[in-house]
């Protein structure tokens, strides 16, 4: 990793932090007696955990195999934790190891709607965070309008702690 890359491990740090504080609360016995809720904010999370991989796809050069961003069905929230923590772990991973030349190397793909998209490895990491942060910013938001507890998501909370 040279210093021109190094900011995209304490992103993708950042953005695990932000995964594992939803999950967290989640299992937390404040959400015990409100299934719906855990349900709504599983289905963003696993939206989360689809474009993630569908984007390490792209970073690896393989296919991904998803027609959609979206799911009606997505696994229990421990299994949806398990994996999600493990492709973020993947992504800090990932990360650490880019040299200048690979972050900067622009990479071609199609989106599941079939257009086509072109982005270089750090604009990908960088989709994987704004885009997290985008859905749970909201999911936490619509959760807190219903009395429920929320994890913090600002960058400057995950740096003090």
């Amino acid at each position: 990793m040279n210093t021109n890359t190094s900011a995209l491990v304490p992103l993708m740090a950042y953005k695990k932090w932000m995964d594992t504080g939803l999950y967290e609360s989640l299992q937390s016995p404040d959400y015990a007696d409100r299934p719906d809720a855990v349900q709504q904010a599983l289905y963003w999370l696993n939206h989360i955990h689809i474009v993630d991989q569908i984007f390490q796809s792209h970073m690896l050069g393989e296919p991904h195999g998803f027609t959609s961003t979206e799911s009606s069905s997505f696994a229990p929230l421990p299994q949806l934790r398990s994996a999600a923590e493990a492709l973020d772990e993947w992504l800090i991973q990932y990360a650490q190891q880019l040299d200048d030349a690979a972050a900067a190397e622009e990479i071609d793909f199609v989106f599941t709607d079939g257009d086509k998209g072109r982005m270089t490895r750090t604009q990908m990491l960088m989709h994987l965070v704004s885009h997290a942060l985008y859905h749970l910013s909201v999911t936490t938001h619509e959760l807190s309008r219903q009395g429920l507890p929320t994890p913090p998501l600002l960058l400057t909370t995950c740096l003090g702690q």
